[in-house]
């Protein structure tokens, strides 16, 4: 295959998304069909749904404030709403469908990658000018093959269903009918009580100050902040203190995900690893996190997360007769939850088999 260098210029337009000068609380609602597409790189920037009409459709959009910027790049499918400071990429050919758009996503969050941070910002002029490689038709410099980039997506896709497929008959998730007590864990009206965070965690930082140059793919697997890959950079084999599996890490957005493994961290104040005898399993270590997604609401490159921050939050769980914390429900709730989600997954596998 042969590749040439294109400016992102010369293929889009980038122009900021159409948005509706409201405030928040008259754009999202709770019962609405449209997403809002924000300056975030969580949930494919979608930040919440609103009744309004879409104002976009089917275009790469990115933010340009912040220092989470590379992570924003979506391709956005179907309809949505712009907001402010959201760029979006309107591309000069038709030929640029879902697959193309998903490639050159792919490209422009590598690309961007480790450049831009709060204080040097990712503008639409310097993506702009921005220069990546594409395949290009043999025998050409400046004929782009779209074909090759849709059979490339095409064959990942097939790939990712397999290993799907694989893992969903070995662990026994082809199975997702809910049971009564699946039913009745779901519906019923639980005791909760408020908690802080000190008295169920005991926090701790990385030794080291692992950088992105010791990313060598050997060894243990760095976390640091961010969401893309749940803020998994890579594995280092450099000397540094392992925290063990079955813990938590907060980052100083206040993203937090639960950790099966065990990883290295550094000793900047990016992320925190939490742990304590409160973390019993996978599945309670899990909704303990979906109690914490609140967090990045709280926090921002201005005011982030610290351990003497968080110390003091509460989070609310669940509690048994005796007001101790039912670590059984939430065990059975994320079990439910998991059939639930994989009830849907399993629609998807299929329909994309059924295609292939």
């Amino acid at each position: 295959m042969t590749y040439h260098s294109f400016k992102i210029g010369e293929l889009f337009d980038i122009h900021p998304t159409k948005a509706y000068k409201l405030t928040n609380s008259k754009l999202f609602c709770k019962n609405g069909k449209v997403p809002v597409v924000t300056n975030t790189s969580d949930n494919y920037g979608r930040s919440g749904f609103s009744n309004l009409n879409p104002t976009e459709h089917d275009i790469i959009t990115f933010s340009d404030t912040g220092t989470k910027s590379p992570e924003s790049f979506f391709f956005q499918e179907g309809e949505f709403i712009g907001y402010a400071h959201v760029q979006g990429m309107y591309p000069y050919s038709t030929k640029w469908k879902k697959k193309q758009l998903i490639y050159l996503t792919t490209i422009l969050r590598k690309k961007t990658q480790g450049l831009y941070d709060y204080s040097t910002k990712m503008t639409r002029d310097i993506i702009s000018n921005l220069e990546i490689e594409l395949p290009v038709i043999d025998g050409t410099t400046d004929q782009i093959d779209y074909d090759y980039m849709e059979s490339y997506i095409s064959k990942i896709e097939q790939e990712c269903i397999s290993e799907l497929d694989t893992y969903i008959n070995l662990s026994g998730l082809n199975n997702c009918h809910l049971t009564t007590k699946d039913k009745v864990v779901l519906s019923s009206k639980i005791k909760t009580k408020e908690f802080l965070l000190e008295d169920l965690f005991e926090s701790s930082t990385g030794d080291v100050d692992l950088q992105q140059k010791d990313i060598n793919g050997r060894g243990t697997y760095f976390i640091n902040s961010g969401v893309a890959n749940n803020g998994i950079k890579g594995k280092t084999d450099r000397n540094a203190k392992i925290f063990p599996a079955n813990t938590i890490t907060v980052d100083f957005w206040g993203y937090a995900f639960y950790r099966d493994f065990e990883y290295k961290l550094a000793t900047h104040n990016h992320v925190f690893s939490l742990s304590g005898n409160v973390i019993k399993n996978k599945e309670v270590g899990l909704y303990i996190v979906g109690q914490l997604s609140h967090l990045p609401s709280l926090f921002s490159y201005n005011n982030m997360a610290t351990w003497t921050k968080l110390k003091e939050l509460k989070i609310i769980l669940p509690v048994n007769d005796k007001e101790e914390i039912d670590f059984d429900y939430m065990k059975s709730y994320i079990k439910a939850i998991e059939k639930e989600i994989f009830a849907d997954v399993l629609i998807y596998k299929d329909e994309i088999m059924t295609k292939s």
